[in-house]
């Protein structure tokens, strides 16, 4: 049997005797090197396969591995995916957080729900306002005294339509008294041939202390002590501070800071630094007149070329009206009290003021009027405004949102008007009525 495979379709067993038949003996490789041509496909009926192969779950065992491999990949890309997917989320989520409420606009028509993008203020703070234009755009900066004890601004810009803040005390200069009173004054182009921002303030032995910064922007200058810093200038504890810088383009007028603040002596005084910031020529605008620790707003009249000083009583614990001619700016002693503001008797002043703002307005008519608001002991709002040369009596603004307990006030030459409230600051527009204030929402307090 050596020459081929099989002679016959049967062949016997030779230990047994017994008959095969070959289609169904096994079919080895060693096998088909031997078998001939006359042996079909059909005679055997079998299929060869590569010798050794293995499977796996009815796969090859190639394919089966490039399937877990694939599988493997698979999976990583899609923790992976998932990881990154999560972090894009949370940070989309933040910002959205952040965007939602940065107030910007007079479109936010609620309070913003307290998140950290507004720092809470110092539970006492006091706060400042005022504003400039740069030839084109207005700005806004508000003051104000953080937990920390730091001064603190806020400036808005209408091209960018966003607050930002920044601290501006530290950095080696006066630490402020906690709780101090915050007073602003600005110089700014293109009305003038160069833009200077004041900040005053108390520090803890009531020593009166000015910053300075000459940076457009108000927040990316570096803040300077400014000459009063130098001055031996104390004032009464826990008093008020007032100031004003004065741009005027005429004369006798001549552009200089002023501020107000009320000496031990319980005295209110004036100074300004044309005069050095000398003790010596601070001014008394009315001896043991006004009341003690009284608040202080003070603003000019280019309409009768005055400055306009108000302040609390002590005879009728309300608000009176003081002025002082623009002549008078080197030698400011000649403050006068205007009879004309009301009538005490009658109850149409401002009474029981705690913090007093006071700006001029461009009426609807076109002519000027003098706005002035306080607020009282009970945290109410009140206001006066003249028509003509009469004050017809007091106000309560008409609010489109009510915040209530403010705690501070203040206002600027834009018609803004800010109001501290449970450690946040609220902004309102005075509309051309200014018995009607439109909310604009909380300003931003977060350091940028």
């Amino acid at each position: 049997m050596s020459g081929q495979i099989f002679s016959t379709l049967e062949s016997i067993d030779t230990q047994t005797g017994l008959e095969i038949d070959p289609r169904l003996q096994p079919w080895f490789p060693d096998q088909v090197a031997t078998s001939t041509s006359e042996h079909t496909e059909t005679d055997l009926q079998a299929v060869p396969v590569e010798y050794g192969e293995r499977k796996l779950f009815g796969l090859r065992k190639k394919v089966f591995i490039c399937i877990i491999i694939i599988a493997l990949l698979l999976i990583s890309c899609a923790i992976i995916g998932g990881a990154i997917g999560g972090t894009l989320s949370k940070r989309n989520s933040q910002k959205a957080s952040t965007s939602t409420n940065e107030t910007t606009s007079a479109s936010s028509p609620s309070i913003p729900t307290p998140t950290s993008n507004y720092d809470r203020l110092l539970q006492n703070s006091s706060i400042s306002s005022l504003n400039w234009t740069d030839g084109t755009y207005q700005h806004y900066a508000v003051f104000y005294q953080k937990s920390s004890d730091h001064i603190s601004a806020s400036v808005w810009d209408e091209y960018n339509r966003t607050w930002s803040t920044s601290d501006i005390s530290g950095f080696n200069l006066p630490a402020p008294n906690s709780g101090t009173s915050i007073a602003s004054s600005v110089r700014s182009t293109p009305a003038t041939k160069y833009f200077q921002l004041n900040v005053y303030f108390y520090t803890a032995d009531t020593k009166v202390v000015e910053l300075y910064t000459q940076s457009q922007q108000a927040l990316t200058g570096s803040w300077n002590n400014g000459q009063l810093t130098s001055t031996p200038f104390v004032g009464l504890p826990d008093s008020h501070l007032a100031a004003y810088w004065d741009n005027c383009d005429f004369q006798p007028c001549h552009s200089s800071p002023i501020v107000l603040y009320q000496s031990f002596d319980e005295n209110l005084r004036s100074t300004n630094s044309s005069q050095g910031w000398s003790k010596d020529e601070s001014q008394i605008i009315e001896r043991n007149i006004v009341a003690p620790k009284t608040s202080v707003a003070l603003m000019p009249w280019p309409k009768n070329k005055e400055f306009k000083a108000y302040v609390r009583v002590k005879s009728s614990n309300q608000v009176q009206e003081y002025t002082n001619k623009y002549e008078n700016n080197i030698n400011i002693s000649n403050w006068g009290l205007q009879s004309g503001f009301g009538t005490p008797a009658d109850g149409s002043v401002l009474p029981n003021p705690s913090k007093i703002a006071a700006i001029p307005l461009t009426a609807i008519t076109g002519g000027m009027e003098i706005y002035v608001v306080s607020l009282n002991t009970d945290q109410q709002l009140q206001s006066m405004r003249n028509i003509g040369s009469k004050w017809p009596g007091r106000n309560l603004p008409n609010l489109s949102q009510t915040v209530g307990n403010f705690t501070d006030i203040a206002m600027n030459h834009d018609r803004r008007f800010y109001g501290i409230s449970d450690g946040k600051i609220h902004e309102y527009m005075i509309t051309e009525n200014p018995d009607l204030w439109n909310y604009l929402g909380v300003v931003n307090t977060t350091r940028t």
